[in-house]
């Protein structure tokens, strides 16, 4: 789960935003930045490898990393020096594009700015670049806010936001993106604040995994997500991960095609009401009314509140359940009041009122441990409160009781 935040966190790196000057209030239908220094960042390396440089020149020009060149003829002639250079005037021109310090261009049907205010609106098809990112967007709507006391950025986007870099997309009909610094510059170093807001029809896409909600608070120095969804019948929302992917982090498209793809890789698909994402925790917490659904395991939960907690590598390795828990997995259901899933043990907890029906048994005790495994069957139960075991002989024999989780 905490890869669903990382994939945010990626997707806005965009954020520079600077009002376009102009000396009073106009209209226009196109404006932009023009490049005005190069240079060679963690980002441009990783945009290189995506568009397959040999990893030779990429270590070459990492060694070139955060050095700024004011002119694009500097910038050529450092790479000229270089023991590893561009074999073909492709590499070069890739090069140069990705470490191209342009920051934003912006056509629209109109446009107006306020030096005196910090303010710059665009509106009618707005559509924009950042082109060392890879980025495109689309909205109705555009307006970007230079704030001095504190001193912040604003940008806040309305009707039909659309972004796109590289294979993952984001969708939503109203956000704001805010970041403030503490003092009077604007350097990374006094960065005091980078959230992003997204409201309606909420959708992320990737190889790696998708995202449905009503709303989305990110905030991202301190890594943590909030999720929520409507208060309707149909208004959870759903978060579904490519496990398999998580476990790749440098998979490169290839890769992520082929796995997004397979039927057999794991997944984990989540609908709940609310939930908080922290990936420095390494915790994801879902709850109301929430479903965990994992494939090709075809193990699905039902509780109240689930807690996801993932390791540095984002492997999930525990899961939590409370409240009316339910499990069912192809010849086995249970329920309990709480329950556990260890990866690492290959076991399942139930504790509290714990009900298990697999095949011809039917378990009742106050803990009883299952491997995750239907198969192995079960463990043992609480040693002050043994498990009450009822056997079913034939098809003719009822249990004590029925249920289901779905």
């Amino acid at each position: 789960m905490p890869e669903m935040l990382r994939l945010l966190f990626a997707l806005f790196v965009l954020v520079t935003f600077g009002v376009v000057a102009a000396p009073e209030v106009q209209a226009q239908k196109r404006t932009g930045l023009a490049i005005e220094s190069f240079q060679i960042t963690m980002g441009t390396l990783q945009n290189l490898r995506r568009e397959g440089l040999p990893e030779s020149l990429l270590l070459v020009l990492g060694t070139l990393k955060d050095r700024r060149f004011p002119a694009k003829n500097a910038f050529v002639a450092a790479l000229g020096a270089l023991s590893t250079t561009a074999q073909n005037p492709d590499e070069t021109e890739l090069i140069l594009h990705y470490a191209g310090a342009e920051r934003l261009r912006i056509r629209a049907d109109e446009f107006s700015s306020d030096l005196n205010a910090g303010e710059a609106l665009f509106r009618g098809n707005v559509h924009g670049w950042v082109s060392r990112e890879n980025l495109e967007f689309t909205m109705l709507k555009l307006q970007i806010n230079r704030l001095k006391e504190p001193l912040g950025e604003r940008l806040t986007g309305a009707g039909a936001v659309w972004f796109r870099q590289w294979n993952r997309e984001l969708n939503a009909d109203y956000m704001v993106f805010q970041r403030g610094w503490q003092g009077k510059r604007r350097d990374s170093e006094f960065l005091n604040e980078q959230t992003l807001q997204l409201e309606g029809n909420v959708r992320l896409t990737t190889p790696r995994g998708s995202l449905r909600t009503h709303k989305l608070f990110a905030d991202f120095l301190h890594h943590r997500a909030e999720l929520e969804g409507l208060p309707t019948s149909e208004g959870r929302f759903r978060v579904e991960a490519n496990l398999d992917l998580i476990a790749l982090p440098e998979a490169d498209e290839a890769t992520e095609l082929r796995l997004a793809g397979d039927p057999n890789v794991q997944r984990v698909i989540v609908q709940a009401y609310r939930a908080v994402l922290d990936a420095d925790k390494g915790e994801a917490v879902f709850e109301g009314e929430v479903e965990m659904e994992r494939t090709p395991e075809e193990m699905f939960v039902r509780a109240e509140r689930i807690a996801l907690h993932a390791d540095k590598a984002q492997r999930l390795q525990l899961a939590r359940a409370e409240q009316d828990v339910c499990l069912q997995q192809p010849g086995r259901v249970a329920r309990a009041k709480r329950a556990s899933f260890d990866e690492l043990t290959k076991m399942i907890v139930l504790e509290g009122d714990a009900e298990v029906l697999s095949g011809q048994y039917y378990l009742r005790g106050n803990r009883i441990n299952l491997f995750l495994e239907v198969n192995r069957g079960f463990a043992q139960g609480d040693e002050t409160a043994p498990i009450e075991v009822t056997i079913l002989m034939d098809e003719s024999d009822t249990t004590p009781t029925s249920f289901s989780c779905r």
